[in-house]
């Protein structure tokens, strides 16, 4: 048992942090925060949690310097956590994935996972598009 959860609630997401790590939040409204692990409180198993935002919550991913941005046409950018401040920041129309940029990547496309490499693709700003990797549909669970 990690946690108590309410009636009704369920657990989407865990991670083992370290004091570095930025904690990028994706929100339902298509906007993004970073947090730091000493932003949230630390409690016991038996307690719920604190609340940290004020909005359903879509995804949730740990990156130490980068993390990435996929939207429906394809195209991928690698963005500095620096970006971001303590504020929320929109991201791009179309985004359907946030992750962090990790040594080895593979993405799904055209039945079979392709490998890429992030040493690859330049860091791109916030609101810019980034790049297209594939004219394939691209699948992220």
């Amino acid at each position: 048992r990690l946690c108590k959860v309410k009636e009704g609630d369920e657990l989407a997401f865990a991670f083992c942090v370290n004091d570095s790590d930025s904690i990028i939040v994706r929100l339902e409204d298509n906007k993004v925060i970073k947090l730091s692990p000493s932003d949230i409180k630390t409690s016991g198993k038996l307690t719920i949690g604190s609340k940290i935002v004020n909005s359903p919550v879509s995804h949730v991913c740990v990156a130490n310097d980068y993390f990435y941005t996929l939207n429906d046409e394809g195209q991928i950018k690698k963005v500095d956590v620096k970006e971001l401040g303590k504020s929320t920041a929109s991201l791009n129309e179309g985004c359907i994935h946030i992750g962090p940029c990790g040594e080895k990547e593979v993405y799904w496309s055209r039945g079979k996972f392709t490998p890429f490499d992030w040493n690859k693709i330049s860091v791109k700003s916030r609101t810019s598009h980034g790049a297209k990797i594939t004219t394939a549909e691209i699948r992220v669970s």
